[in-house]
């Protein structure tokens, strides 16, 4: 597992790579809400380095955008994909990972409001980087996605 980072000094990078990102898309003709969420989206986080962004694209298009962002970036983690939700690979070297919503589905306002959450409020911040630094790597998995769910199910 790679060794983890304070966020700050790579917030800008990050925010670089999605306006790129953003152009991109605008060339595959792929519109949607493109923001950058995960680790590096905002300062005082710890971070593994990796970027993630999320496209929410409204519901009738989800089916388009989900061949043209297929015929363009490899499939990420496709045991997670649903019907609300298709991870792609864009660039394997950082990693920058991209997950694709339709806007107003339940996987959608998980990630909305989670990281709205987080950029809020530092103790929420405090309790993530906690749970990273102090989580084994078998048992992170299971434990962001308790504390993700608690954000997203309005506990706050």
């Amino acid at each position: 597992m790679p060794e983890l980072i304070p966020s700050d000094g790579l917030v800008r990078r990050a925010r670089r790579i999605c306006r790129r990102e953003r152009a991109r898309l605008d060339e595959l003709a792929v519109g949607g809400e493109l923001r950058l969420v995960g680790g590096t989206s905002m300062p005082g986080l710890v971070t593994y380095g990796d970027v993630d962004l999320l496209l929410r694209v409204p519901r009738q298009q989800f089916r388009e955008v989900t061949a043209r962002l297929g015929a363009a970036y490899p499939a990420r983690l496709q045991s997670a994909w649903s019907e609300s939700l298709w991870l792609f690979l864009i660039d394997p070297t950082i990693p920058v990972e991209l997950a694709l919503t339709p806007i107003g589905s339940q996987q959608d306002q998980h990630f909305v409001r989670a990281w709205e959450l987080l950029a809020r409020r530092s103790d929420l911040r405090e309790r993530y980087n906690r749970l990273k630094l102090e989580s084994s790597e078998a048992d992170y998995p299971a434990m962001k996605g308790r504390f993700f769910k608690e954000l997203a199910d309005d506990a706050y």
